[in-house]
């Protein structure tokens, strides 16, 4: 006799198992963030929320560091990211420098979290708009969040 009849269990589990993809992919989760063109993306509010719980945990995920443009300070500097690090998701590359947030200039570290903290109280329908310059490059990324 096969271990298939002796064991139902195990028969049970096999089916299980052959069946997770088809469940997997019928409850497939829309992505967090949806690159629309170059430079356009849209954001799930929903998808956020379920990945990041606790938004400063993110903090520990990349380097942030001072750029000093032409001898004077012009942003944050970001790189090394981890695999957990969202900033990519984001379309960040390492080496970008972050330079203004819908119009307020970063100043330091402090002003990353005080932007984090005012874009985590917005609501579906908010455009967020990012100066960064990459390379020699000045690229503005906008974000429009959505449901």
């Amino acid at each position: 006799m096969s271990l298939l009849r002796k064991e139902p269990m195990f028969t049970l589990f096999l089916s299980l198992l052959m069946a997770l993809p088809v469940s997997l992919e019928a409850k497939k989760l829309p992505p967090m963030v949806e690159q629309v063109s170059r430079t356009r993306f849209e954001v799930s509010q929903a998808a956020l929320e379920r990945r990041v719980k606790n938004p400063y945990a993110q903090l520990s995920t990349f380097r942030a560091l001072p750029s000093f443009g032409t001898g004077f300070f012009s942003g944050i500097e970001v790189s090394g990211f981890s695999k957990n690090c969202l900033l990519p998701d984001f379309g960040l590359q390492d080496g970008d420098v972050i330079e203004m947030v819908n119009g307020q200039p970063i100043r330091g570290p402090g002003d990353i979290r005080e932007v984090g903290e005012k874009l985590a109280k917005a609501r579906p329908g908010a455009k967020v708009r990012v100066h960064l310059r990459r390379g020699h490059e000045d690229v503005i990324h906008t974000y429009l969040l959505v449901e």
